[in-house]
This record gives C-alpha cells, structure tokens and sequence, in this order.
C-alpha cells in the first residue's frame, strides 16, 4: 500500500496541514459512528448493508488518510510533536468507533465479548504507547501481523456484512458458546499484550509494571458492570470504559514527548469504580442517569485538557494547528 499512500502524498497541495489531512479521513468515521449509534443504540438489530458498506468505506479513508499525513508533514517540512499527539492520538480514538463496528454486526450476542474486545483493542494501543515511553519505539505489529493487517481484516468483514447481509456473522456468533469467544478473544489478547510487556519490562525493570495498575484497575472493574445496565446501556459503557482508557493512553503520548513522569495513580479510577458500584446500588433507571452524567463530563474534561495541551504546544513550538507557516 505505500508506493500507493505516496502517490496520493504528492498530489495533495503543499498548503494542506497535515493536522488537517488527518481530520478529513476522521470526520466520516465519527458520522457514520453516530449513525450507527442512532439506527441501533442497544445492538439489538441487524445494521442495514448500506451501514456496514459505510463502515467499509470510511475505514479505507480514515487508514489512507492516516497513513498519508506522515508524508505530507515531510513533504512540507511541518513535522512536529504536535503533529504526533493529534495523529496517535486521533488512532487511539479510531479503535473506539471500529470497535463498534464490529459490534454492530455482533448484535449483543455476547456482551461481556463485546466490553472485553474493545478493552483489549484500546489497551493494545495503550501498551504500545507505554512501550514507547519507556524504549522510544512505539511497536505496529505483532510478528507478521501488524495494524495495516487487522485494519483491513476489519473491513473484509464490514464488506462481507454488506454484501452478503450481517446475518452471516450473526449466525457464527450466536452459535458459538459465550466462553468460546471469550477464550479465542483471549489467546488473541495474549499475544498482543505480551510483546510490549516484556520489552518495557526488559528496559525499564520490574519497577515500571506499576504504571500498569490503573490499567488493570479499570479492566477489572470492567467485568462487574450490573447485567440490566450493561444491556439497556451497551454503547455508553463500552464509551465510557473506552475513554478512561483513551485518558491513560493520551498521557503517554504526551509524557513521551514531554519526557515528564507518568503517574501510577490515575484519578479516572476512582469515579469509573464509583459508577460500577452505582450500577448496583442504584435503580437501573438512575444508574443509567449517572452513566450518562459521568460519561459527559468526563468527555468535557478530556476535550479541556486536550485543547490546553494543544494550545501549549502550540506557543512552546511555535506551530499551527491546522496551517503550515510560511518560512521566513
């Protein structure tokens, strides 16, 4: 695909940021997201074929688009750290919104599968990012398999959906037992969880497993979500996990540029616990409010530290968000 995503790089304009290039391959992702999430807030229904080709075609976008913005930050000298924040970060997200894709075509069949594979989708990244704080490599695959690979095992699947209807991955997963999929999920896991692991802790010592601990915090609580909850609220609790996640992930990526110390106490913690307790406390009618409340606060907040970050860089580099200055 590169001699391709090049040949694109060059005909894109020398005044396009390449911020900018990488917002227009998003957008349509986040549309046909809340698209998704409008026809079917519950995964109770098969998505119309007109959504999975949807999925297909904006995933095919967003990866062109991702891998082009590189390109284009060298083919106009605009390469910047901010640049990387706003691309791996951007990435960390993407995982989110293809995760529901995937969900989508699942239809609830196996809700603790479907919580436990976008968990495993965002802590894959964010060991990733862990491994480049601590080594200055940030690892694309594992073994022969890398991103590119499971993007486009991810839209095969889009595709066939589309095509051939939703029903034909329906049936599969209705048919296979719950902790069948749970194991496949895990050995699956496994292997992408391990690599990164054992390079960081070869690097950094037993000392840096630490930094792990408001990742496992969150995975464990993760599993005790109230069952009613969990099946009127599906989309906001997978949101919900998966930003908490995405916080943890985005300080690495800006505590690796910014060489400053990660925390191995995240604050994030306490009130995601606080929620799941509440799922059990609470009537499932006010749970859902305080879900919700969390859910939205939490999403405003990450937005006000992300554009104070952005902002910071900005004056400390001397850059533009979405314009490439001119040299003088």
């Amino acid at each position: 695909m590169n001699p391709t995503w090049s040949r694109i790089a060059e005909a894109l304009p020398m005044w396009l940021a390449p911020n900018l290039v990488t917002v227009i391959g998003f957008v349509p992702l986040c549309v046909v997201f809340v698209a998704s999430w409008y026809i079917d807030p519950f995964f109770g229904q098969a998505p119309p074929r007109w959504l999975s080709f949807s999925w297909c075609g904006t995933m095919l976008f967003y990866q062109t688009m991702d891998a082009v913005d590189g390109k284009q930050a060298r083919r106009t000298g605009s390469s910047s750290p901010l640049g990387q924040l706003f691309d791996h970060g951007l990435d960390c997200v993407s995982n989110l919104l293809q995760h529901a894709a995937v969900a989508s075509i699942a239809c609830s069949s196996s809700m603790p599968w479907l919580l436990f594979s976008m968990e495993a989708m965002m802590i894959g990244f964010l060991l990733a990012a862990w491994q480049e704080y601590h080594t200055g490599v940030f690892p694309t695959a594992a073994g022969e398999v890398g991103v590119t690979e499971c993007q486009f095992s991810v839209m095969s699947t889009m595709l066939l959906a589309g095509v051939v209807g939703p029903e034909v991955w329906q049936g599969f997963l209705l048919a296979a037992p719950d902790s069948l999929l749970l194991k496949a999920t895990a050995a699956v896991v496994c292997a992408m969880w391990v690599a990164p692991v054992v390079t960081t802790l070869k690097a950094a010592g037993p000392i840096a497993i630490q930094e792990l601990a408001p990742i496992a915090a969150t995975f464990v609580a993760a599993r005790f979500w109230q069952p009613e909850l969990l099946a009127s609220s599906p989309r906001l609790v997978l949101l919900l996990t998966g930003l908490n996640l995405f916080w943890m992930n985005i300080q690495l990526i800006v505590f690796t540029m910014a060489r400053m110390p990660y925390s191995s106490a995240q604050w994030c913690v306490l009130p995601f616990v606080a929620s799941v307790g509440a799922s059990w406390a609470l009537p499932v009618s006010t749970a859902r409010v305080v879900l919700i409340s969390h859910t939205l606060v939490f999403a405003c907040w990450l937005v006000v530290w992300i554009a104070s970050v952005v902002q910071q860089l900005k004056l400390k580099l001397g850059v533009s968000m979405f314009s490439i200055k001119k040299r003088s």
